[in-house]
């Protein structure tokens, strides 16, 4: 499946299925193939996301998405996949991923169910006006699957112009 089909699955898809079908879930990852400082300044320019200034670090940064409830963490070094098999490990090492972020539903005094729903806009969000708009690579792993298999995820390539 690639970028845009899975943005319009989430759009469509039932809340109670975002999780089991789509892999939507509390530290759901996005990889990148993009350094941790050019990650960041991107990610500052987008008008839903704010810095929260506390958690500023050379290794990590914490991002608010509208309300504050729900959150982003961008982090300096590359996401652990061992769990491949070697044909789908050899494909990710050509693209160089260099960062990743975790998205998350809710703050830590909140409660996590049903929040489904907007983990799905956000990741709609950032594939649309982050990846997308900006051109960069990236791969968003399917949980709830096998996780070895390369069908699995979400591989964005863009051709740059």
């Amino acid at each position: 499946m690639n970028l845009e089909e899975y943005l319009e699955e989430l759009k469509n898809c039932p809340d109670n299925e975002l999780t089991s079908r789509l892999g939507v879930y509390d530290n759901y990852p996005v990889v990148l193939s993009l350094d941790y400082t050019a990650a960041k300044k991107k990610l500052q320019e987008l008008d839903r996301f704010t810095i929260i200034k506390r958690t500023n670090s050379a290794n990590a940064q914490t991002f608010n998405f509208d309300d504050g409830m729900h959150t982003l963490t961008l982090h300096n070094r590359e996401y652990n996949l061992y769990y491949l098999d070697k044909k789908t490990e050899k494909k990710i090492q050509k693209m160089n991923y260099r960062s990743y972020f975790f998205l998350h539903p809710y703050q830590a005094e909140h409660h996590p169910f049903d929040e489904q729903r907007k983990m799905a806009e956000m990741i709609i969000y950032l594939g649309k006006e982050f990846l997308m708009k900006q051109k960069i690579p990236a791969l968003l792993p399917i949980q709830g699957s096998d996780v070895s298999d390369a069908s699995k995820f979400v591989f964005y390539s863009p051709r740059k112009k």
